[in-house]
């Protein structure tokens, strides 16, 4: 075939050929170009995401320092040793705050936060296969504080933000130290296998955010 488009090539008027040569080089610097220029689209699109990620983060972190140092202190005060309030628990706050801004702002509709965790209290933010990896990766690496990429999820492709979950607390291990010392209510509630066992400064998990994949190529036609 090469060598028939070779013959015909060559037989063809000097015009003709001046023409295809610039048709080629048309049709190649096009397809350069939008190359090029998806590339660059999506770089932007995906730092400006991680942006949008990284204040929710800072946001909720604030919402977790708060929580920690505020209100568990008072409530566990009028609680007692052996209740337990789900109030009390910063992961807990940052949850309905977040999910508080999802219902009332729009932009931020598309997306989903999770704190994965290796061993949590809450079975609904147990790590999956590919959370896990990550987890992993923290914890090896200790300099490490974001990733960032894309993976499937729910039969979707997302676009994720991830940063590094530890206890640096120590007053959170009264909780999920072992089961002797932990509130009994929080133990009835949740048994005694889930968020036991942590240690301090120890990355337990991470704070992820996803963002669909679908409205991501969206954002890259709006830039």
């Amino acid at each position: 075939m090469l060598r028939k488009f070779s013959f015909y090539f060559n037989n063809l008027a000097l015009a003709q050929k001046l023409t295809i040569l610039l048709l080629v080089i048309f049709v190649g610097g096009i397809t350069f170009s939008g190359i090029a220029l998806a590339n660059i689209l999506n770089y932007k699109a995906q730092n400006e995401i991680t942006s949008n990620a990284l204040l929710l983060l800072r946001t909720l972190n604030s919402v977790r320092y708060y929580t920690n140092n505020e209100v568990t202190p008072h409530l566990q005060a009028s609680l007692g040793n052996e209740e337990f309030s789900p109030q009390t628990v910063p992961a807990y706050s940052s949850r309905k705050v977040f999910d508080a801004l999802r219902k009332d702002n729009n932009s931020y509709q598309d997306f989903l936060y999770k704190e994965a965790m290796l061993k949590p209290t809450n079975p609904q933010d147990m790590a999956d296969s590919f959370e896990t990896e990550i987890i992993q990766n923290f914890r090896q690496n200790k300099n490490m504080q974001q990733v960032s990429g894309f993976r499937s999820f729910q039969e979707e492709k997302y676009f994720y933000v991830a940063r590094p979950l530890a206890i640096n607390d120590a007053s959170c291990l009264r909780c999920h130290s072992t089961p002797e010392v932990a509130p009994k209510e929080m133990i009835k509630i949740y048994g005694d296998q889930n968020g036991i066992g942590w240690k301090l400064n120890e990355v337990l998990g991470f704070k992820l955010f996803l963002y669909q994949r679908m409205k991501f190529c969206k954002t890259l036609v709006n830039l």
